[in-house]
């Protein structure tokens, strides 16, 4: 049976809990919690396994269902061209979502840590070691904000205040300037409101609930009036193109993306096997729902050339507002809302990914990026980093050009990739896991038939890599080129691999004990679960590092010693957990 979610007032700080020895910690991956047996000390910070079914569910549902649905089926009926065409899609990309999700609870319920795919990408392609870990902590870094989420709450909320006028006419400088104000509101929310920040996202996930199935029932009523769109729908519109057909495809995932993130935060819940499943099956199969009755309420009330006509900007879902109700603010508000909400939970769950990254230390600054907050039991330092290339991307970018959505499709289009590398090490979790796990004798849980695994897999290859075709494809003349894309994102993952190879130099060895690094007064060791020699100083460090799921931890040396060899090594030398 689920265990009753614990509620707001329940939840705490972090516990204190230090450990004498890494050898102490054991992994029973048959079992939905870690097990700690040891004689605690006073150093490691131990994660809190406190959110349940109710939490782990509003954080899917909210991060899924964002503005896409209210804005998105106009578009994908003109790219398409058949209402019927058009709602299959949308029951489409609720279908690969719950093949996914399979993917992601077999890794979830394998590896139960906070980082998801940098845990899991870390653990499958292990050699050469830290490599993989770094190409994605530089990708996650630079390319993973919620700029695209702070511009369009600004837009939208700006609109609201406009009387619904179209962006073209609202000032560019206005609308980054609330995307900045709302991103730092974000931010100082989930500082120093964290648990109130959870709260919220539970109402604002029923919000979305409610909101959804209102307009399906508005939609559908409003179908049996003589001028609804029901007489054309079966109706074929010239000029099909199976290629539309695929990009619609594309713009429809896009919608449903949001259901793997509560995976970025496994290492924060409570009976994590059962928590993930029960959330997971259940969001993604009511968004799915909730989805179908929307498009199709949409598609059944008015015409397809009211739908695809020139205010096709404006959303749908205010035409709607406008022909049932007489007015599109109300409608306006609730995207406005929606779009809030979805930015909220996608803040917390990206922060906590690259809080993962900063305890792993091969970042600069990594022990204040990595920083818990005790007192608000919040990232803090994760926080500062995520402001900081959120805002970056905000002021750059021009909402009214090419530029803003280039900006926003990198990351997708490298997230495309990585979520191939993912399904291909898939074929790999059950050998490295019988490696890693005390029984050795590691099964999967729902891909433990052949054929599901097959199908399962080839099937989100297959989506994953269409989407990072489509996508790159020329948009229209006079955008930036799409083939900038995977330009971008290779130079990204070189970046990655180069600094990759600056730790590896400065750990070769001349003669027996003299590294490169400790000639040139930085000196670098990473220290992995299982290696001999480990100083007693990293002991209670490594423990941290089994809790976390990384198993690694990288220390650095810097010392002044080369440059005046007169000094004495105690006023020389400064150790760093992180580089500065």
């Amino acid at each position: 049976m689920q265990p009753n979610p614990i509620p707001l007032h329940d939840f705490e700080g972090p516990r204190e809990s230090p450990i004498t020895s890494p050898g102490n910690i054991r992994h029973d991956y048959r079992d939905d919690d870690i097990s700690v047996d040891s004689t605690w000390t006073e150093s490691t910070t131990v994660p809190r396994r406190n959110l349940g079914f109710v939490q782990c569910s509003a954080l899917m549902i909210n991060q899924m269902v964002g503005t896409g649905i209210f804005t998105l089926p106009g578009l994908v009926l003109l790219l398409t061209k058949s209402k019927p065409v058009a709602t299959a899609l949308w029951a489409a990309g609720g279908v690969y979502s719950l093949l996914s999700v399979l993917i992601y609870l077999e890794f979830g319920t394998a590896l139960p840590y906070n980082g998801g795919a940098l845990i899991y990408l870390d653990e499958i392609f292990h050699r050469p070691n830290l490599l993989a870990a770094v190409i994605f902590s530089f990708f996650w870094i630079l390319l993973s904000s919620t700029s695209g989420n702070c511009i369009v709450f600004a837009q939208y909320a700006l609109r609201v205040a406009h009387h619904d006028a179209p962006v073209a006419e609202i000032d560019d400088r206005l609308i980054r300037f609330l995307g900045v104000v709302v991103q730092t509101v974000v931010c100082l929310m989930l500082y120093f409101l964290r648990r109130f920040c959870f709260m919220v996202n539970n109402i604002f996930a029923l919000f979305k609930i409610i909101l959804l199935l209102v307009i399906a029932g508005a939609g559908f009523r409003s179908a049996r009036w003589s001028n609804s769109g029901t007489p054309d729908w079966g109706n074929n519109h010239p000029n099909r193109d199976t290629v539309d057909a695929l990009s619609a495809m594309v713009y429809i995932l896009y919608s449903y993306q949001g259901w793997e993130h509560t995976n970025y935060i496994a290492g924060e819940i409570k009976a994590p096997k059962e928590t993930l499943r029960n959330a997971a099956f259940f969001s993604v199969t009511l968004v799915t729902v909730l989805y179908i009755l929307a498009s199709s309420a949409f598609y059944a009330f008015a015409s397809y050339s009211d739908i695809t006509g020139p205010n096709l900007d404006l959303g749908v879902a205010a035409l709607l507002g406008e022909t049932v109700f007489g007015i599109t603010v109300g409608v306006r508000v609730c995207i406005t809302i929606s779009a809030f909400s979805c930015l909220l939970a996608n803040t917390y769950t990206t922060t906590k990914v690259k809080q993962a990254i900063a305890w792993q230390r091969f970042i600069p600054f990594s022990d204040f990026f990595g920083r818990q907050d005790r007192q608000f039991d919040s990232p803090g330092g994760a926080l500062v980093l995520h402001w900081i290339f959120s805002v970056i991307e905000i002021c750059i970018a021009d909402s009214k050009t090419d530029t803003y959505s280039f900006i926003i499709g990198i990351f997708a289009y490298g997230y495309s990739i990585m979520m191939v590398f993912l399904g291909v090490g898939v074929f790999f979790l059950k050998k490295r896991m019988e490696t890693i796990s005390d029984t050795h004798d590691w099964k999967p849980i729902y891909m433990s038939n052949k054929l599901t695994l097959y199908t399962v897999v080839f099937v989100f290859i297959g989506i994953n890599l269409l989407m990072v075709v489509i996508t790159a494809m020329p948009d229209s003349p006079g955008t930036i080129p799409r083939y900038y894309w995977p330009i971008t994102v290779l130079t990204c993952v070189a970046a990655g691999a180069l600094y990759w190879c600056g730790l590896k130099a400065l750990q070769v060895k001349f003669g027996e004990h003299r590294a490169l690094g400790a000639c040139i007064g930085l000196e670098v060791n990473v220290y992995n679960e299982g290696d001999e020699g480990i100083p007693d100083n990293m002991k209670n460090i490594m423990a941290d590092a089994l809790i976390d799921g990384s198993r690694r931890r990288v220390t650095y040396k810097v010392s002044l010693n080369h440059l005046n060899p007169f000094l004495s090594a105690e006023l020389t030398q400064v150790r760093y957990q992180g580089l500065p």
